[in-house]
């Protein structure tokens, strides 16, 4: 599989030049928000307490049994952790789910190791203890999880690192 991450300019091209959306009715399509994603672990393995950090999982996760939880096929999900087992030699096996929801409970559940997705669908499980963050891909900390470090604060600042969301509403 041979995969790669989009800048938000090149979205932002592709949206604009390759969709022509200028003229388009009942069409609603833009960078309306970027949203924080959150790296979660559950209790599958379950992880130790001393992964507290994107430096200590990976280190825990070589030549273990991972299962990496992707809400769909080719997400920014799913590239994240094939990005994470092509650079630290990782052998995660990516469980694709028809959506976060489903994703998120097999995660508090203990049937995957850990996940990425977007803080709004963790938040419950978080909440009710059965999820914890190791960290945010974005430039700054996300305020709804402020005591959680950014990947970049952790010295991992690729760009398949900085995950931004987007939604767009198309009829």
């Amino acid at each position: 599989v041979v995969s790669r991450s989009y800048t938000t300019a090149e979205i932002d091209t592709f949206i604009s030049d390759v969709l022509d959306l200028a003229g388009a009715q009942n069409v609603f399509a833009d960078r309306v928000r970027r949203y924080p994603l959150a790296a979660d672990h559950g209790k599958a393995a379950p992880l130790p307490p001393e992964v507290k950090d994107l430096k200590s999982f990976i280190e825990y996760a070589k030549g273990k049994k991972i299962n990496f939880g992707s809400w769909a096929l080719g997400s920014s999900a799913h590239i994240f952790a094939q990005a994470l087992n092509e650079k630290y030699g990782l052998t995660m096996e990516v469980v694709t789910y028809k959506g976060e929801a489903p994703m998120w409970t097999d995660l508090a559940s203990g049937q995957i190791t850990c996940a990425i997705g977007s803080i709004a669908a963790m938040l419950p499980h978080l909440q009710g203890g059965k999820v914890r963050p190791i960290a945010v891909p974005t430039a700054t900390r996300s305020p709804r999880l402020p005591d959680v470090p950014t990947f970049a604060e952790q010295g991992f600042k690729d760009q398949v690192f900085m995950i931004e969301g987007w939604i767009g509403m198309f009829g």
